[in-house]
């Protein structure tokens, strides 16, 4: 499904090398912690619940001291828990963990670390609310990014309900037959819709993780195969094609290196999903600061 206006939903900054991070309001975590987001989000800082952070490298991780010590010093609910994920077993995580376990000895909220695994699964909706037709889930699912270590994905699953196929096009009335003879549950089947999904950095994403989601975030760090040296990044043209074979509704392409001029970065853009046959009118492009929608003004 289509979403109006990406940025009704989230916020954030990216370059690829310099920092990485995305704000989600409607469910108040924080993808990746780059430096830069506590300044940017200033009191927001407070509304944040989790942290979920794909991998360690700095450019990824280096906004938590800032982000943690806000948490405590500014003004605001400053005794919201905060949790933060990471994939586990990645040593520049718990390295950074075990430093700010000596340099920030106190804080005045309770802050929990939880690794996670490739499949793992965290409940956003309060415990009384997890069987609710409109109940969300966080999930995890690895990638390709560096050799040797976990590093992770997310997506937002919200559990919803629609007819049983046996009664897709059935008129009003035999509905209301239906519903009388067996119940109203008999009617209807769950079935679970991915609103957000998020690849960190990666290269050959795992397509099927993130099928039909309405918004896919996925890096292209660079315009041009022939820019590319080791197979740690994606391409332009991998993203676009992810989106197109995940049948997403909006694209978000983040972690574009600085070596392409603005106008170099649109223009192949657009070239690359005209020929994918992906509509720049739900693609974004988040370079720096600015979200810029792919639609031909």
């Amino acid at each position: 499904m289509a979403v109006d206006n990406i940025t009704d939903l989230l916020e954030g900054y990216s370059k690829a090398i310099y920092s990485t991070w995305f704000y989600y309001a409607p469910d108040r975590f924080l993808l990746d912690a780059g430096e830069g987001a506590a300044s940017r989000l200033e009191n927001r800082a407070f509304a944040i619940r989790r942290i979920l952070l794909s991998h360690g490298h700095l450019d990824h991780i280096s906004g938590l001291p800032t982000l943690l010590h806000v948490r405590s010093a500014g003004k605001g609910d400053n005794e919201k828990p905060l949790e933060i994920y990471y994939p586990a077993g990645d040593a520049y995580v718990m390295g950074l963990m075990a430093h700010l376990g000596r340099t920030i000895q106190r804080t005045s909220y309770e802050l929990s670390w939880i690794p996670l695994e490739d499949g793992a699964v965290v409940p956003l909706t309060p415990d009384d609310e997890t069987h609710h037709r409109h109940a969300r889930r966080l999930e995890t699912f690895a990638t390709m990014h560096t050799r040797g270590r976990l590093t992770l994905g997310y997506r937002v699953m919200e559990e919803r309900h629609r007819l049983k196929p046996e009664f897709a096009g059935k008129p009003e009335s035999e509905l209301r037959e239906a519903a009388g003879n067996f119940g109203s549950q008999a009617l209807s089947e769950s079935y679970s819709h991915s609103l957000l999904a998020y690849t960190g950095d990666c290269i050959a994403s795992p397509v099927d993780q993130f099928l039909d989601t309405d918004v896919l975030f996925h890096e292209a760090t660079f315009m041009d195969e022939a820019d590319r040296e080791a197979q740690v990044h994606s391409t332009l043209d991998e993203a676009v094609q992810a989106a197109v074979d995940a049948r997403a509704g909006n694209l978000v392409l983040y972690h574009v290196s600085s070596r392409y001029p603005k106008p170099v970065m649109r223009s192949h853009i657009l070239e690359v999903l005209d020929a994918r046959g992906y509509d720049p009118a739900h693609t974004w492009l988040v370079y720096e600061w600015r979200w810029e929608r792919m639609e031909n003004p």
